[in-house]
């Protein structure tokens, strides 16, 4: 039995939920990532002691991707395509400078390894997206003076549309004398044309873009793109967008703004509405591109791809591939979310945080350090003024007494080496292979 429209928003709707719902339990990890690897503040930091915080999630990712980012970029070649039968030589070699060349050349290939890396090493799972991206580039251009062949021959190319047209009449001119009257012989010049017109260029490609992990949503059960029943991307589009990807603006103007998600990752949708714009067609709607398994009447099911926005079905298309890949720097089986670099790490820059701050704290006693004072045998004011060569005025040479204040560095540093050789265990990351 065919899934009704009704069934099928429904079906929709619980695939998103549930895949929100399960995002949700690594989203606490993936924004707390993004806060060590920027060095943010922990939270417990006491006024009037040190809050240094050191960088060994940044230190680990920093390291790693140039190594990583090497291995493809030092080559001219990402991709090699090796011939498998007799006479695939040439083809081989065809089809791997055109991949290079779509890679590199059509796209921003080095920055797309970048950030593919980076989502990888700081978020878990680093998705990459590619397509063949179906669009028109129309620009505007004007002719002035234009023959009638010249305007002929315009018209003429499929590609063209005249937008605006005037027709200029030519101006007389002598051309000749008449042989009876003596009268000079005028005529009119051929009228010529100036014209605007649009031309439409074909500008489809292979498209390859990075997708924010917080913008991608998969079946809670699956463990791989390839296997997933349903996998998504929400964007935030404008309604304007929305016209230009081709979808009826009598639609599009009926979408709701509205829709709960809140914070995932490093995005806070809440941002996203625009409650004081007053332009309805820069309104930002969430839409779904989803890839489902939807079960045919001979109970198999085949992949859609289906655009679902504020409750409505922009389009439903059979297609025969998704067009997301993930990259997971340390996975763990039989989950889609594995562990990222910073994983290893956090703990790590938290204790060494933490040790470095009593060092510092330490240092500031060691360097300042606090005195005792007989009450009524120190003039207070010159004790609390610490101006270097001071005079302090007390009554009893013994009115003071130094508190020494022991130094913990000794112990503190032995303790920074060993948690430099762990993280070094942990990320395969060290000092002695790090040379760019």
């Amino acid at each position: 039995m065919k899934m009704t429209e009704e069934q099928l928003k429904a079906l929709l709707d619980n695939y998103i939920d549930d895949s929100q719902n399960a995002y949700q339990e690594v989203d606490g990890d993936i924004q707390k990532a993004t806060d060590y690897y920027l060095g943010k503040p922990f939270g417990n930091e006491v006024k009037g002691k040190s809050s240094v915080t050191t960088r060994e999630v940044a230190e680990a990712v920093d390291g790693a991707l140039p190594q990583l980012l090497k291995i493809f970029t030092q080559s001219v070649d990402v991709v090699e395509f090796t011939p498998q039968n007799d006479g695939d030589a040439t083809v081989a070699e065809n089809v791997t400078q055109y991949v290079n060349h779509i890679f590199n050349k059509d796209n921003a290939g080095a920055i797309i390894m970048h950030n593919w890396f980076w989502d990888a090493l700081v978020n878990k799972v680093g998705i990459v997206k590619a397509y063949w991206d179906v669009k028109e580039d129309a620009n505007e251009e004007e002719y002035f003076d234009l023959t009638q062949d010249e305007l002929g021959m315009l018209m003429a190319a499929e590609d063209v549309e005249i937008v605006e047209q005037e027709e200029v009449p030519g101006q007389p001119i002598p051309v000749g004398v008449d042989p009876m009257t003596g009268e000079e012989l005028i005529q009119n010049a051929p009228s010529t044309f100036n014209v605007k017109i649009r031309k439409t260029v074909d500008a489809s490609r292979v498209k390859i873009e990075n997708v924010p992990t917080a913008e991608f949503m998969i079946d809670r059960h699956a463990d791989c793109i390839e296997d997933a029943r349903f996998v998504a991307q929400r964007k935030m589009l404008t309604r304007s967008d929305l016209v230009a990807m081709g979808y009826d603006n009598n639609i599009v103007a009926e979408l709701s703004t509205d829709d709960d998600v809140g914070i995932r990752g490093n995005v806070n949708y809440d941002d996203f509405n625009d409650v004081n714009n007053t332009d309805p067609s820069q309104d930002l709607i969430a839409l779904y591109e989803i890839y489902i398994d939807i079960g045919e009447e001979d109970g198999m099911s085949k992949k859609h791809r289906i655009c679902y926005a504020s409750n409505t079905i922009l389009s439903d298309e059979e297609i025969d591939y998704v067009p997301f890949y993930s990259l997971c720097p340390f996975p763990i089986p039989h989950s889609f979310y594995g562990q990222s670099m910073a994983d290893r790490t956090m703990e790590l820059q938290f204790i060494k945080s933490t040790i470095t701050r009593q060092m510092l704290d330490n240092l500031y006693l060691t360097n300042n350090s606090r005195v005792g004072a007989v009450e009524g045998q120190v003039n207070l004011d010159d004790l609390l003024n610490s101006t270097a060569g001071g005079i302090i005025r007390m009554k009893n040479p013994n009115a003071i007494v130094p508190m020494t204040v022991q130094s913990s560095a000794g112990q503190s540093f032995p303790m920074l080496e060993y948690l430099d050789g762990v993280q070094a265990k942990r990320t395969g990351v060290s000092d002695m292979n790090q040379g760019l």
